[in-house]
């Protein structure tokens, strides 16, 4: 598999998430599209949102669908669903 976590695109929201979930999510994911574009042109984007919670099971199939990883904090860890994103987050 290749290391995508060398060269991906990151966005963070903030933890007002729970409260705003489904706008930030779309805010996100047009940030990180736009600015992929905008650094990398027509490269394959590896795209990736943190968040400060677990994202529910719409979020996470919607971010898949369109190949954005997602990473979240539990507690003091953070964690994923993103199997590239593994070698971030340490075990799961």
């Amino acid at each position: 598999m290749p290391d995508y976590t060398a060269n991906q695109g990151m966005e963070e929201k903030s933890a007002e998430f729970k409260e705003q979930g489904r706008r930030f999510i779309r805010m996100a994911v047009g940030q990180l599209f736009d600015y992929w574009f905008r650094l990398k042109g027509n490269a394959i984007p590896h795209l990736a949102i943190l968040l400060p919670n677990p994202p529910d099971s719409k979020v996470k199939k919607l971010l898949e669908w369109l190949e954005i990883g997602v990473m979240w904090f539990s507690k003091e860890d953070l964690e994923t669903s993103t199997s590239w994103l593994e070698g971030l987050v340490g075990s799961n």
